[in-house]
């Protein structure tokens, strides 16, 4: 099937909501959006599907999660592609806001640099 050859690049925050955030934030000068921590590649479908939701919105069947599409299918593609240990987890919460975004991206790209390193068995 040609459509399960197709990927994006997925904001897993995606940069609408964020620039949504930053406009509440007075304090801040802009946030690193385009982040390598805060992209995936995700099937196309699955990331129409998913649109302008975090990844725990859509991962949770908040808003416009696929009809038809059982939780544990739902997991098992996201989890494919995904590599965010809970994806679940991965939305906004109460008070939620630059420090936790900082937060997630550089956890995410050490998690992106060992996988990276374990699959071309490099040393770090």
């Amino acid at each position: 099937d040609e459509e399960k050859g197709r990927f994006d690049i997925d904001h897993i925050f995606p940069v609408k909501l964020l620039a949504e955030r930053l406009k509440e934030d007075d304090e801040s000068e802009g946030w690193p959006m385009r982040a390598i921590g805060n992209l995936e590649f995700l099937q196309s479908s699955i990331n129409q599907k998913k649109n302008a939701q975090t990844l725990g919105d859509y991962y949770n069947g908040e808003g416009n999660a696929p009809m038809g599409m059982t939780d544990k299918d739902k997991r098992e593609i996201l989890r494919r592609f995904s590599l965010c240990e809970d994806p679940g987890s991965v939305t906004f919460t109460e008070g939620w806001g630059e420090e936790d975004f900082l937060r997630f991206i550089k956890q995410r790209e050490l998690i992106l640099k060992d996988k990276l390193l374990k699959r071309f068995d490099l040393d770090s």
